[in-house]
C-alpha cells in the first residue's frame, strides 16, 4: 500500500495507521493488490480512512491528522499583540 508524498511503512500485519497530511482534500492510494478505498474524500482533521483488501477480506484503517496553520497564525498575532499592548503601557508609564 502506498500514498503519494507519504510513508506509512506499511505491513499487512498492521491494521492501523496514523497519518499527518498538509492541505489535502484526497490521497492518492495504491497498491499491488485488489483493493477498495472508503472515506478518502474531503479529508479533515480525525478522518479514517478504510483500505479493504479483497483479496485477504483484511481491513486497514488510517486516521488522518491535519496540521492546522490557522491556529499557529492566530497564536503569532496575539503574541504580538500582546508584546505591542505591554510595550505601549511600559512607555505610556516612564512618560
Amino acid at each position: 500500500l502506498e500514498i503519494e508524498g507519504y510513508n506509512i511503512n506499511f505491513s499487512e500485519n498492521i491494521y492501523s495507521y496514523e497519518l499527518e497530511i498538509k492541505k489535502e482534500k484526497e490521497l492518492n492510494i495504491s497498491s499491488n493488490k485488489d483493493i477498495e478505498i472508503k472515506g478518502n474524500k474531503s479529508l479533515k482533521n480525525k478522518s479514517v480512512i478504510t483500505v479493504i483488501n479483497n483479496e485477504t477480506n483484511k481491513e486497514y484503517r488510517i486516521t488522518i491528522k491535519k496540521k492546522n496553520t490557522m491556529t499557529f497564525i492566530f497564536l503569532g498575532i496575539t503574541v504580538a499583540l500582546s508584546a505591542l499592548c505591554i510595550y505601549t503601557f511600559i512607555k505610556r508609564r516612564k512618560d
